[in-house]
């Protein structure tokens, strides 16, 4: 079991999908991790439904399970001085401090690197933000959808030109995000282990999205980019309907990938056609080779084009749905999830997406309840039965 984190300790603030993402692959990295949420849990478990049927040790399969499964959860009003107290003395056997809270709150609940890197600053004092931590958004709510794909200019880059902007779905900037904030706190505890000191790291949906996002590079040194292009703004690298109804990619940018495409339709006198044979001429003449290639792939079903453009060293693939994955022999050969026996029969489980060969990660255990283990962990941080209970009657825990 991958245990390249063992020994360290993250005590994290944390809500919905970010944060809690980047500290469940710690988890799954062998890190102790404990979940501060509020009384009565965090925003995320909303649209948590605990299966019981699986068994204890199914580690759980949904957004939140996935990224929640194996920690500690103690429930705390960090916003009370006593709970700041209690976060405080938590975070002196802590190796990482995470958190997801609006910058004003920070402030306001003495939560802010100056304090806390004063007190222990071995600490590495990690923040996720929407917007960045300064400016007037600072304290806007920090919603993937609008905050990485909206506000960075995704969702106006995509989409063909004469329709609407296209909507991001599948929590898919969430997750973009989840490994750039991973990113943050691994590369601060590898400094740390140098020069012996935390610091503090952070990054937000915004940013992450502009460093994404090619053409904010490009308008950045005064170039021209183009605004929603659309989907046949490029033969070479669209999407086509084949005999069956179901869908292939097209990438024909390279000129391997080009000879490719055609050897696999069969009509090698396309390659060196002077109306196809540059960039700039396909590019001139798109309208016409969209109709060529749109003629050509409607001839056969998308699962026989996939083979015959890879066998001639083409790049195009079928676009798969949520079955094709789930059933795909490629992924169950690279150990893309893993198999359980439970009560209600072997499940499957999405394995974590980072793989090691000497120290593999693997969940460990199902998602904490709210506030599953906050007796346990503010007994082992020094208070006394009598002190929880007090806490309890004062809705501090």
């Amino acid at each position: 079991m991958g245990d390249m984190l063992g020994g360290l300790r993250v005590v994290t603030i944390e809500a919905v999908g970010v944060v809690p993402g980047a500290t469940g692959l710690m988890r799954d990295m062998g890190a102790e991790v404990i979940k501060i949420e509020p009384p009565g849990g965090e925003t995320g478990r909303g649209n948590w439904k605990k299966r019981t049927d699986l068994g204890e040790d199914f580690p759980g399969a949904g957004f939140f399970d996935i990224r929640n499964r194996g920690k500690q959860s103690v429930t705390l009003n960090v916003a009370s001085p006593e709970g700041r107290e209690i976060l405080i003395k938590m975070l002196a056997d802590a190796d990482v401090f995470c958190h997801n809270l609006r910058a004003t709150a920070v402030q306001k609940y003495g939560l802010d690197y100056e304090t806390i890197g004063a007190l222990y600053p071995k600490l590495v004092y990690a923040s996720f933000s929407g917007y960045g931590e300064k400016g007037l958004d600072k304290d806007k709510d920090g919603w993937g959808p609008v905050a990485l794909w909206s506000r960075a200019g995704l969702g106006a880059h995509y989409g063909d030109f004469d329709s609407m902007p296209e909507p991001t779905r599948g929590a898919m900037d969430d997750t973009i995000a989840t490994i750039g904030f991973l990113t943050c706190v691994l590369g601060a505890l590898v400094e740390r282990a140098q020069s012996g000191l935390g610091q503090k790291v952070s990054t937000s949906h915004y940013h992450l999205g502009m460093w994404i996002n090619t053409p904010i590079s490009q308008a950045l040194q005064g170039e021209q980019v183009p605004y929603r292009v659309g989907h046949w703004d490029s033969a070479t690298r669209a999407i086509y309907e084949c005999s069956d109804g179901r869908w292939l990619f097209v990438h024909a940018g390279r000129p391997s990938h080009w000879k490719g495409l055609w050897e696999a339709i069969g009509r090698e006198d396309i390659i060196d056609d002077p109306r196809f044979a540059t960039p700039a001429a396909r590019q001139q003449n798109n309208e016409e080779l969209v109709a060529l290639i749109k003629s050509e792939i409607k001839k056969r079903p998308a699962a026989e084009w996939d083979r015959i453009i890879t066998d001639k060293g083409g790049a195009g693939g079928m676009v798969y749905t949520v079955e094709d994955v789930v059933n795909d022999p490629q992924a169950e050969a690279n150990g893309f999830w893993e198999h359980y026996d439970t009560p209600a029969g072997p499940k499957r489980l999405l394995a974590p997406p980072l793989q090691y060969s000497r120290t593999p990660l693997r969940p460990r255990g199902p998602a904490p309840d709210a506030g599953q283990h906050t007796d346990a962990v503010l007994a082992a941080t020094g208070y006394t039965s009598e002190d929880i209970a007090g806490l309890r009657s004062r809705g501090v825990i």
